[in-house]
């Protein structure tokens, strides 16, 4: 028993270390929080962060992304922040391709074009991304750059998980509709989730810790 749980574990440990920069990856969430064993530090948590990013490892490119944006041990530089937000989307991640969606769609940093955004959500959405599945909901409802599509928007709103739905609080006017729309034509009503969206609504510091 104690020779197929090594096995096991050895195998678990190769698969880990197979991808590109997981190594460094995993040192600078550790720095980034510090534990009982290790002191938090900031600076050499982003200097591991840096060296799994360039080895391509696109979590690592999105979290580098974010702490450049936000200035998480690091200076604010909104340029390379989105190089590493472009450059994480290319290499699949589905965080990052919904970033690169919403940045298209509000034209924050860039120009608006919806053709753009649509075509990252999807990306996204098709990953699993709440978010993602969401806005391509909104879009397609509301003709954003295309044709209004009620099948399609309510094929992506039905795919959102019911914690992930706005309420009527905290959305506008077209969101509401979108919700309505998909709790009209749902057999099931849409309700709320007791397994909470496992890729959502952005990401504080806290979420990239984990």
């Amino acid at each position: 028993m104690k020779k197929y749980s090594f096995i096991i574990i050895t195998i678990l440990l190769i698969t880990t270390c197979s991808e590109p920069g997981a190594s460094d990856l995993e040192q600078a969430k550790l720095l980034m929080t510090g534990d009982s064993l290790t002191m938090a530090d900031t600076a050499r948590a982003i200097e591991h962060l840096t060296l799994a990013a360039e080895s391509g490892n696109a979590e690592a490119m999105y979290r580098l992304a974010y702490y450049c944006q936000y200035g998480i041990g690091t200076e604010k530089n909104s340029e390379q922040a989105m190089n590493w937000y472009r450059r994480s989307a290319e290499a699949g991640s589905h965080q990052a391709q919904n970033k690169m969606g919403m940045v298209y769609y509000t034209g924050s940093g860039t120009g608006q074009d919806y053709g753009s955004a649509r075509e990252w959500f999807i990306k996204s959405a098709r990953g699993g991304n709440d978010q993602a599945q969401y806005m391509l909901g909104k879009i397609y409802s509301a003709g954003e750059g295309i044709e209004p599509d009620t099948a399609r928007a309510v094929k992506w709103l039905k795919k959102v998980s019911g914690a992930a739905i706005p309420t009527r609080n905290s959305c506008s006017e077209n969101c509401s509709m979108n919700v309505r729309i998909i709790r009209k034509t749902s057999k099931k009503p849409v309700t709320g989730s007791k397994k909470a969206p496992t890729r959502g609504w952005g990401m504080r510091r806290n979420c990239l810790n984990k």
